[in-house]
């Protein structure tokens, strides 16, 4: 995951409205999601964090893609030696531990 990236199933409005019942408190609730790279990491959902050398700009998309294409690379050659069922079996323990 890019380092300045966020990920959620669920924006901080919805998840107020949720918990809360009440959208303003999207601030408070990104707090609770915990949704940053770094965060993410802490809890095992993501295997790395790709440090952003360039702000995410439409000049640096391309720089941006090379960098991921070489870290997806990198990470299915490491994997190259596994089935599908192991990955599977090994992502399913994972998030079990979460």
């Amino acid at each position: 995951m890019l380092e300045n990236a966020t990920y959620s199933i669920l924006s901080p409005e919805g998840f107020a409205s949720i918990i809360w019942k009440d959208a303003s408190r999207a601030d408070e609730a990104v707090k609770l999601m915990k949704v940053t790279a770094q965060e993410l990491y802490e809890l095992g959902v993501i295997e790395r964090i790709i440090c952003e050398d360039e702000p995410a700009e439409e000049e640096s998309l391309e720089e941006i893609a090379k960098i991921i294409d070489k870290h997806m690379r990198e990470f299915f050659h490491s994997c190259a030696d596994k089935t599908p069922e192991e990955i599977m079996q090994q992502r399913q323990k994972r998030f079990r531990e979460i």
